[in-house]
């Protein structure tokens, strides 16, 4: 049976392909019934229209602005980027898992995928990666258990859209998607069985298939940052070669034919003259009026900066200042430490696992399996050595008090303070009581190499009331 999708008859369209396509417009209606509500001047006044916003967002004008506005782009990728800068640390104590895994890994390019798809999940509601089995079976069919997974393929919204749910009540997968319809280009469309894609969204309110577009909550301001450098170029070319004002005198006896007039104005403006031969026409320079764009442009940066969590330095790739750079990195790296364990582990690599066991493609695992992560924020070697210099210091002053004795104990100060984990903090502590047996030991080995006159001395100048007999 092919796997093609043939046109249908409007009846014969099921009720999930239905609600697959209202979803976007539904949501559209509805939030526009909200402004409209809530609008100035009793609802008089429509500010997406007279601003000229888009009540309807749809597929093209995000791939147009992703494509075209590069700040749209950065709000896109920015979180992919800095979260797939390094690979996740996958952790498990079944060694044959681990090496299963480590294989898809490896020979399938995972991770780079993985990145790719991250990426197209925020043009649209989610993105899916297609996993290409080498069994024979039909594509609308389930996985044969066991198949060899052979490549990845990362695909958005826009050419993969849902096409049936999981209708049974008994089912994990209950409500999920049971089957998409994948474009393979503008004339062939293939229906996909789920168990042959991962299905990735984020920020996921009420539906478990459907997340916020990254674009979304900013976009007005996205199409407000390009209005402002246009209307900023519009205000250059228009002003940049300032107008002339012609007057003529009445009462001038004018020769001058108007065709020459037009054609000496010609010359002025598009040519490279700079005389004008007049005869009874007195001149005057038009003023230029140019407003400064940099308030306006700073205004939307901000705001898209605020409502997608993206340091503006960060957002425009510039540097505002040590101090700045310093605090808007140490954010910023808790953001990424924050979508990574929420996002990467818990929607792309546990996802993928669950389905890659599902599908006999790699053993289940026999223990838990954790994720890490390496540090996302690159410190300079100033910013690193400033860090050592501060630890070295609050060391040495712990050392010298007495805090180690009474309240506040070695091990909390390692935990708490330098923030060691429990483990390392015992390793710590154990090589410290060594070196401290191991230096004892030896200034008893060199104390009874001495002479018994000179150790009286050293025990005279150790604790003056030493009594030594003679």
């Amino acid at each position: 049976m092919s796997d093609e999708i043939t046109p249908k008859e409007p009846s014969k369209f099921t009720a999930e392909e239905i609600l697959n396509e209202s979803v976007g417009p539904l949501r559209s209606l509805i939030s526009r019934m909200y402004a409209n509500q809530s609008g100035m001047f009793n609802g008089q006044r429509d500010v997406y229209k007279e601003a000229g916003y888009p009540d309807i967002i749809t597929d093209e004008q995000y791939n147009l602005q992703y494509k075209r506005n590069g700040i749209a782009r950065r709000v896109v990728n920015a979180f992919p980027e800095a979260c797939w800068k390094q690979d996740p640390i996958i952790i498990c104590k079944d060694a044959k898992f681990l090496k299963e895994y480590e294989g898809i890994v490896r020979d399938q390019k995972l991770y780079h995928y993985l990145f790719r798809a991250d990426k197209l999940l925020g043009i649209g509601r989610y993105g899916i990666v297609y996993l290409g089995y080498n069994d024979s079976s039909a594509l609308h069919t389930p996985v044969k258990k066991g198949a060899a997974l052979k490549f990845l393929k990362p695909i958005r919204e826009f050419n993969a859209k849902v096409k049936t749910l999981n209708e049974d009540l008994k089912s994990p997968n209950f409500g999920k998607p049971k089957s998409y319809d994948i474009k393979i280009s503008d004339k062939v469309t293939k229906t996909v069985h789920a168990s042959r894609v991962l299905h990735l969204a984020e920020d996921l309110e009420e539906s478990d298939i459907y997340g916020t577009p990254r674009m979304e909550p900013c976009y007005n301001f996205l199409l407000a940052t390009e209005m402002v450098c246009a209307a900023a170029g519009e205000m250059y070319w228009r002003n940049a070669l300032p107008g002339l004002a012609l007057n003529a005198d009445p009462e001038a006896d004018m020769t001058q034919t108007k065709t020459e007039l037009n054609q000496q104005i010609t010359d002025y403006i598009q040519g490279l003259t700079r005389v004008l031969k007049l005869q009874g026409i007195d001149t005057k320079q038009l003023a230029p009026i140019v407003a400064e764009p940099r308030g306006v442009t700073d205004v939307l940066i901000s705001m898209i900066s605020g409502t997608t969590k993206i340091p503006q330095r960060i957002l425009t790739g510039s540097e505002r200042g040590e101090l700045a750079s310093s605090q808007d990195g140490e954010n910023w790296n808790e953001r990424v430490r924050e979508r990574q364990n929420n996002v990467i582990t818990q929607n792309f690599i546990y996802n993928l696992i669950e389905k890659l066991t599902e599908n006999g493609t790699i053993s289940k695992p026999k223990s838990d399996v954790d994720v890490e992560y390496m540090d996302v924020y690159n410190q300079s070697d100033k910013e690193k050595a400033e860090i050592a210099s501060q630890l070295t210091a609050a060391i040495v002053k712990y050392s010298e008090s007495t805090a180690q004795h009474t309240t506040f104990p070695i091990k909390r100060f390692l935990t708490d303070v330098l923030h060691y984990e429990g483990d390392e903090a015992d390793l710590i502590i154990g090589e410290i009581r060594d070196d401290l047996d191991n230096e004892d030991f030896e200034y008893y080995t060199k104390f009874q190499d001495l002479t018994e006159t000179e150790q009286d001395t050293l025990k005279s100048s150790v604790d003056p009331d030493t009594k030594i007999e003679k």
